[in-house]
């Protein structure tokens, strides 16, 4: 939660990002075990990554934040139990964010690919 405050305005240092991108980590294990996946889910974790994937920052700890958040959401994808419905529709939310007003026009990155093959479609 500390975190937020250096998405906007974009603060955020690359010692900073480190440790979030650590705790993100521990984050996928808890995601990515079949016993903990349904509850990770029910309680709606994902959505606290929605800032992560947000921002409109492109310095590196920005990118390596994305990055990371987006390994959370694969973990999730990763699943081929009952549960992978809600999985997916969780990471197409996150990986498709509503458009902001006044953005500029999206870069192509290796970022916006990463989350069209987690997403299974076009990321806007």
């Amino acid at each position: 939660m500390a975190i937020y405050p250096y998405l906007s305005p974009a603060a955020l240092t690359g010692a900073v990002s480190n440790r979030v991108c650590n705790a993100l980590a521990l984050l996928q294990c808890v995601a990515s075990h079949g016993e903990t996946r349904a509850k990770f889910l029910a309680a709606h974790i994902p959505l606290y990554l929605y800032p992560f994937l947000n921002t409109a920052a492109r310095h590196k700890p920005f990118e390596y934040l994305r990055l990371t958040s987006l390994g959370v959401i694969g973990a999730l994808v990763k699943v081929r139990a009952a549960a992978a419905p809600a999985a997916a529709a969780a990471a197409r939310v996150l990986v498709a964010p509503p458009a902001r007003r006044g953005a500029p026009p999206p870069r192509p990155s290796p970022l916006r690919a990463a989350g069209r093959r987690l997403g299974g479609g076009a990321v806007p």
